[in-house]
């Protein structure tokens, strides 16, 4: 197959960045992408685009814009996740910006036929330290917890998590919490969340900006209850703090863009997980 572009503009305001892309296990023609796209890319004002496609990625039609929820300007940091009837969830940082970034909350977008139209957003967490989030869905036919979402996100140093169990309609937490966004631990950055075969949730990241651990969470009952954090991989050195930076961010030396040390994720056959990330040794 040969590269395709998804999105393409004459003009710098419509940079994409950030990009997620999901296809939907019930049916490989259908595919969902969203990104970061700027308004305005001096000001740093952006949106999220999303984009879909009904032949297995060979083209690509950009849905409607999604609907702001009330008093926000700005949505950054996509990520997508299918459940088990072909529904579609993009969970969105929201804030407003210029003059300066404020966080305003999670938001969760849901789409019934495959990212042409989005409903309107479902706020499931507000609070000025939300960021970093991540989604993934049970499509596993033979998990007894066959079509449920989850969420995790940073707030702070904190972790939250959230799932629902009847396909967006509502969000909860861990047990028996009716409230989106249970905290799991308190040494977070940057978590991300996958599921396995056998409906087991593991949640891999690093403790603080800097580590100098990869840890991970474990869920075997659906998110009712996690154990851990247990050590991953001790000993890694961040490239924050090692690398020269602008803005507060680590570059290569002699380069000009982002890097950091953001841990991955994937779960192979039986009980083998793989985690990867960035490290400066």
């Amino acid at each position: 197959m040969a590269n395709i572009q998804v999105t393409s503009s004459p003009g710098p305001n419509n940079a994409r960045s950030e990009n997620a892309v999901v296809v939907n296990p019930n049916n490989l023609q259908q595919v969902v992408t969203s990104s970061k796209r700027f308004n305005n890319i001096t000001t740093y004002d952006f949106t999220l685009g999303v984009s879909f496609s009904t032949d297995g990625g060979q083209t690509w039609t950009e849905s409607a814009p999604l609907t702001f929820p009330p008093g926000a300007t700005v949505m950054t940091d996509p990520t997508l996740a299918w459940d088990d009837l072909g529904n579609i969830f993009l969970v969105g940082l929201v804030g407003n910006n210029p003059p300066t970034w404020n966080t305003i909350c999670m938001a969760v977008y849901k789409s019934t036929n495959g990212g042409q139209t989005w409903g309107a957003p479902l706020l499931i967490h507000s609070s000025g330290g939300d960021d970093k989030q991540w989604a993934a869905g049970d499509t596993n036919p033979a998990s007894p917890h066959h079509g449920n979402v989850y969420a995790v996100w940073d707030d702070g140093s904190f972790m939250r998590f959230a799932r629902t169990l009847d396909h967006g309609a509502t969000w909860i937490g861990v047990g028996a919490s009716t409230i989106a966004g249970s905290g799991l631990t308190n040494d977070s950055f940057s978590p991300e969340l996958n599921v396995a075969a056998n409906g087991d949730i593991y949640i891999v990241y690093i403790n603080g900006q800097s580590g100098p651990n990869i840890k991970f969470l474990k869920s075997t009952d659906g998110g009712e209850t996690f154990t851990g954090p247990f050590v991953a991989a001790a000993g890694m050195t961040s490239l924050r703090g090692t690398f020269p930076t602008v803005g507060g961010f680590p570059h290569f030396p002699g380069g000009i863009f982002r890097v950091l040390s953001l841990p991955t994720g994937c779960n192979g056959v039986g009980d083998n997980v793989i985690v990867a990330w960035a490290d400066r040794r």
